[in-house]
């Protein structure tokens, strides 16, 4: 991203799809709404993303009460 207003935009955006607790489907549904808006802007950076999106979201397939412990980085929520 190469405006600063887009990328705290997008990222955002992006953490309330991980945060809705979606099922895998209804994520990458969301991920590629996302993308849409994103798309002729930044073209590259967004196939980019497309490509790989399955497995930023292969958290999802997990139940909502494991998946803090899989995405996130922060030492603190990684163990309860």
């Amino acid at each position: 991203m190469k405006k600063k207003e887009d990328a705290k935009d997008f990222n955002s955006k992006l953490k309330d799809i991980k945060d809705k607790g979606l099922s895998f489907e209804d994520a990458l549904i969301e991920a590629d709404k996302l993308f849409e808006w994103y798309e002729k802007k930044y073209p590259s950076f967004i196939k980019y993303l497309k490509d790989k999106k399955e497995s930023y979201f292969s958290f999802c397939k997990y139940p909502i009460e494991v998946r803090k412990f899989i995405y996130t980085t922060k030492k603190g929520r990684k163990y309860p």
